[in-house]
């Protein structure tokens, strides 16, 4: 799965504070103030990955990876590709949309 450059740029190095996943919706808060918003399908995600550090994220068609530093992953099938991810900092201001 090809690398998503754009957003890997923004959020390598951010650490997960907080994970939920709700119906059609995955959240997760970084530890800077900042969260990322999916509207998901369809989500795969490790047993706890609060703590863990971004490495990559990955992208083809509707499926997303988030590879973390301690080698786990967090995998999504969005619901609208391309229109589905929303990253605001902590004042609120979006960071990515795509």
């Amino acid at each position: 799965m090809p690398p998503n450059h754009e957003l890997t740029k923004i959020l390598k190095g951010r650490v997960i504070g907080s994970f939920e996943e709700n119906t059609g919706e995955l959240v997760i808060g970084f530890q800077d103030g900042s969260t990322l918003k999916a509207k998901s399908l369809k989500v795969s995600n490790p047993v706890d990955p609060e703590g863990v550090r971004i490495r990559e994220v990955s992208e083809a068609g509707a499926d997303l990876v988030i590879a973390c530093e301690d080698a786990s992953t967090i995998a999504l099938t969005l619901s609208e590709p391309g229109n589905s991810i929303s990253l605001r900092d902590k004042n609120g201001r979006v960071e990515y949309l795509g």
